[in-house]
């Protein structure tokens, strides 16, 4: 029982992470570049409309990932090693650090009006949430593999 509840502990932390790495990439590569110049007239309301709805989609998530990461060092399958699992939950730290030291604080700027210097900072503090989240990506694949070919043999 208790290695079936890490197994879907893992399985829970393993989409929701995979969520926020295809949802970053998107937001990086399609979003943002489109904030430079758009909507110059009703750009307050753009990005306070942007940052509002988007909150009710990532925090929840980025919850999820930040509660099923914690626990994952506490309950985690064989096949995810006590040192992936801190690991991963340093990464989330990370992310969750820039989000806010960073991210939020260049969003608040372009609420306030279109401004080059806080939308490279978003471009940029961004491209560090995504380095971390793939990486997070990519240590929970090769724990997942792990955990299918144990599985298989």
């Amino acid at each position: 029982m208790f290695s079936m509840f890490a197994a879907l502990l893992f399985l829970v932390n393993f989409a929701v992470t995979w969520f926020l790495v295809g949802m970053s990439w998107f937001v990086q590569i399609v979003h943002y570049p489109l904030i430079k110049g758009a909507f110059e007239e009703s750009f307050v309301l753009y990005e306070k409309a942007h940052s509002n709805l988007s909150t009710y989609i990532v925090m929840p998530v980025m919850i999820l990932e930040l509660v099923t990461a914690a626990l994952l060092v506490l309950i985690h399958p064989r096949t995810f090693t006590p040192g992936e699992a801190l690991f991963g939950l340093a990464l989330v730290g990370v992310i969750w650090g820039i989000t806010a030291w960073l991210h939020v604080p260049a969003h608040q700027r372009l609420m306030r009006g279109y401004e080059e210097d806080a939308h490279q900072r978003l471009l940029v503090s961004n491209w560090l949430r995504i380095v971390a989240w793939t990486l997070r990506g990519v240590l929970l694949l090769f724990a997942c593999y792990r955990m299918l070919v144990e599985r298989t043999m």
